[in-house]
């Protein structure tokens, strides 16, 4: 993704800082091109329609890049049922010998 100004880029940064610290925050940025007020309108429009304040925030997208008109959001997404199994007692089993051939 290009970055029309660099410095801008800060605001990412302490947001990240801020969600990370406040996993409960609802925090939520989007990153515009302002080449045409149209689509930044329309952006906007969007992610405060994506806005779901019922769902916790960590399990929302709380990141949006507005380029060209296209709206993006992180292409990873943590999946928390598969870290909480594999940190789960389950994977911490000792390991057991047994014979190659039962």
């Amino acid at each position: 993704m290009e970055v029309t100004n660099p410095d801008d880029a800060l605001v990412l940064g302490v947001m990240r800082t801020v969600r990370a610290k406040e996993p409960t925050a609802s925090l939520v940025t989007l990153d515009v091109a302002g080449l045409s007020e149209q689509a930044t309108v329309s952006s906007i429009d969007r992610v405060l329609k994506s806005v779901n304040l019922s769902v916790p925030p960590q399990l929302s997208d709380t990141e949006y890049v507005e380029r060209r008109g296209v709206l993006h959001i992180s292409r990873i997404v943590p999946d928390y049922l598969i870290d909480q199994a594999k940190n789960s007692n389950a994977y911490n089993a000792e390991a057991v010998l047994k014979p190659l051939y039962e």
